[in-house]
């Protein structure tokens, strides 16, 4: 998911990339609460029959559920944040235990969209300046990448044209 916001008077663009998440902290609560009732159900038939046996695997399968859902909410709340402005581009990456944060010069930065020799694997957007490297929207699909990587371009493009046109601005006041 893309968010854009833009200030036109400050020539200042802000994009908050974020993964799709349709599985909230309550709605993993209730389905795992669904899937341990049911565990409970089909582990009391088996103890009946007097086959306690099964008690341990529902413990796993009960647990191996909650750890996956806990991955997914954590995967969830990952934040990549895009400043363009005329006086830079300023990325954050912001996770549950860390936050990365990158500056590039709008004059030499370049926005890259990589495409895959295969059709499976996605295509990756780059912005890379003088060595360093930043690969940004894993989480979006291969046309919201490619969207993305448009309004990027489109907003380095202008950020470059309005610090020429300051520059030049700046050169007649003297």
């Amino acid at each position: 998911m893309i968010t854009v916001k833009a200030k036109p008077v400050e020539s200042e663009r802000f994009f908050v990339i974020q993964p799709n998440a349709s599985l909230t902290k309550q709605g993993a609560r209730v389905f795992l609460g669904f899937i341990v009732f049911v565990s409970l159900l089909v582990l009391a038939r088996f103890l009946l029959l007097g086959a306690w046996f099964v008690l341990p695997f529902t413990i796993l399968e009960v647990a191996f559920i909650g750890f996956i859902l806990h991955l997914i909410l954590k995967a969830n709340r990952q934040v990549e944040m895009i400043s363009v402005s005329n006086n830079g581009i300023r990325i954050v990456k912001l996770t549950d235990q860390e936050r990365e944060e990158w500056h590039f010069d709008p004059y030499w930065a370049q926005v890259e969209l990589k495409h895959s020799p295969h059709d499976w694997y996605p295509s990756k957007l780059i912005i890379r300046s003088h060595g360093r490297a930043v690969e940004l929207a894993s989480c979006l699909t291969n046309s919201e990448r490619e969207e993305l990587a448009e309004a990027l371009k489109e907003s380095v493009f202008s950020s470059r044209n309005f610090q020429e046109h300051d520059n030049h601005n700046k050169q007649i006041e003297k």
